[in-house]
């Protein structure tokens, strides 16, 4: 199990102000959420005035539960300059590789709690580390994608843009990069 925390607000403000918001609610029964209706937090202590929809998905994770609510919700999501996400780092990841050219970001960070870690995919990793960068790194996590754990940067023994220590791996900050030249360029 796992425990998600709102980032502050001025962090979410910080991501709802350079553009439309597009809110993902998490629906995942291995997440325990301290406030009461998340949604209601954000619409009442960060986005007052933004442009705002909220899909209340189960299993953002999840590929199959997802792409039913995307369809539903296809026109919002066209829309939207920026997505931010209310679930953990895998459901980050996973609307970051539907939407490629949009600003994916964490409204959450997310604590491991000892337990079960439920339906969560292995492609898209989250450490649990209580502190999601995810908004910074084009919506790939540089502790997972970097078999150093690398947070700051390239180490810049990547040959080839694969990994010095595991070369069938390719680079965790290449991906980063190519990601946030994407998004770059789109906008």
């Amino acid at each position: 199990m796992f425990n998600l925390t709102l980032k502050s607000d001025n962090e979410l403000l910080s991501m709802a102000t350079q553009g439309t918001v597009f809110v993902v609610c998490r629906g995942c029964d291995e997440t325990i959420f301290p406030e009461n209706h998340p949604v209601s937090t954000l619409e009442h202590n960060a986005f007052v005035g933004a442009d705002f929809a909220v899909v209340d998905s189960f299993y953002v994770c999840n590929l199959d539960y997802f792409k039913v609510a995307m369809e539903r919700h296809k026109g919002q999501f066209d829309l939207s300059e920026r997505i931010l996400v209310v679930s953990c780092g895998a459901g980050v990841q996973q609307l970051s590789s539907f939407f490629p050219d949009k600003s994916v970001l964490p409204a959450c960070n997310t604590h491991l709690l000892p337990g079960f870690q439920g339906v969560t995919p292995p492609e898209f990793d989250c450490f649990l580390c209580g502190d999601c960068h995810l908004n910074n790194t084009g919506a790939v996590c540089p502790i997972t994608s970097c078999a150093k754990s690398l947070i700051n940067g390239a180490c810049g023994g990547a040959k080839n843009g694969m990994c010095e220590v595991d070369s069938e791996m390719k680079c965790g900050w290449e991906r980063i990069h190519e990601r946030i030249n994407i998004q770059r360029s789109t906008t």
